[in-house]
């Protein structure tokens, strides 16, 4: 059990995977001569501009990976040391008892609509198979879910009651700017310090897994931090783009956050008729809704933002953009608050 929950993998809902980091190549002095033929030779002055832009990108990936697996490494160290103390302090015989006090026995049971859920993906994922031949399984994984979050919360209580302060430097790393439109939805000052753009979908697990951070954000920077939402419909995700058109008519109805959490809360109710029905449940007007839905000019805005992700290197969901820096996935708390915090401090 500890084992499973104690280091959590914090992905994305990818297109393609990311590519892997690679070692920078020595760089040679600009005058240097790289390559020679009978009659000519070129510099590497004349061969860094053919590949500025995919060294940068290479570049940038490698400091984030390295980072990333420093900060990983960081955290697991943490969170060992205090659930040590923790387990200690209340005088129990180790971590593992401590996890099935705390976890195990405060973990949600599964819900009916836990279990409706992941049968809607196991049938689609399985056609043929019957519920009845996976349902122990169907309710192995809800349990294991709701572990898995409580443990993260658990998590956090001991980072608050111990008073944890992540002081590992994020890297220096070229900023990509994408164009904030007025017409995107957001939250917060339009003059904030910290810009996040978030490039995300809403059939992604991993959009919803992140929405409780981007919420604890909010509510932690106030006004200090801006959150404007870009959305990234993936490949085989047949229903994210009408779920993007509704948040977009929730939106012009001064709805949208209520739109977001509804349709991320509800990934396995995403067709036509549920639509209309989360516009009801959060007051929009259902006759402006559906006319709303039918604007393709929604549909060559969100391809818009499909190309501008692409620009700035998105391949997944989530993707952030913390005043240009990346930062992908479905990412803790203290991730962000690292870059944040950085920024603000520059200023």
């Amino acid at each position: 059990m500890r084992a499973g929950l104690l280091f959590l993998v914090l992905a994305c809902c990818a297109e393609n995977p990311p590519a892997a980091a690679q070692e920078a190549p020595a760089s040679a002095a600009p005058a240097a001569i790289v390559a020679t033929w009978s009659g000519g030779s070129l510099t590497a002055a004349e061969l860094d501009p053919l590949v500025a832009d995919e060294v940068a990108r290479l570049e940038t990936e490698h400091a984030l990976a390295v980072y990333d697996t420093k900060m990983q490494a960081l955290e697991s160290a943490i969170i060992d040391k205090l659930l040590e103390a923790e387990a200690s302090k209340r005088g129990l015989p180790g971590v593992d008892a401590l996890i099935q006090a705390e976890v195990v026995a405060k973990a949600a049971a599964p819900t009916q609509e836990d279990l409706d859920g992941l049968w809607a993906q196991a049938s689609a994922q399985y056609p043929g198979v019957t519920r009845e031949q996976i349902g122990p399984f169907l309710d192995q994984e809800a349990r294991r879910r709701n572990e898995v979050d409580r443990y993260g919360v658990f998590i956090e209580e001991l980072e608050r009651a111990y008073g944890l302060a992540f002081l590992l430097p994020y890297p220096e790393l070229p900023r990509v700017d994408v164009a904030v439109l007025p017409t995107d939805p957001s939250r917060g000052p339009a003059d904030a310090p910290v810009t996040i753009v978030q490039f995300m979908e809403y059939q992604c697990y991993y959009c919803n897994k992140a929405l409780p951070t981007v919420e604890k954000i909010v509510e932690a920077y106030g006004d200090k931090v801006r959150v404007v939402y870009k959305d990234y419909p993936l490949p085989g995700h047949e229903r994210a783009m009408p779920a993007a058109i509704a948040a977009r008519c929730a939106a012009a109805q001064g709805k949208h956050t209520e739109m977001h959490r509804v349709l991320l809360g509800n990934q396995d109710a995403l067709g036509d008729a549920d639509l209309l029905r989360h516009a009801k449940a959060i007051g929009v007007d259902t006759k402006v809704f559906e006319r709303c839905m039918t604007n393709p000019e929604h549909v060559a805005a969100i391809q818009a933002d499909v190309a501008a992700g692409q620009a700035a290197g998105v391949n997944a969901t989530p993707t952030f953009l913390v005043n240009g820096l990346t930062v992908a996935g479905a990412q803790p708390f203290s991730r962000f608050a690292a870059v944040i915090d950085n920024e603000l401090a520059r200023r």
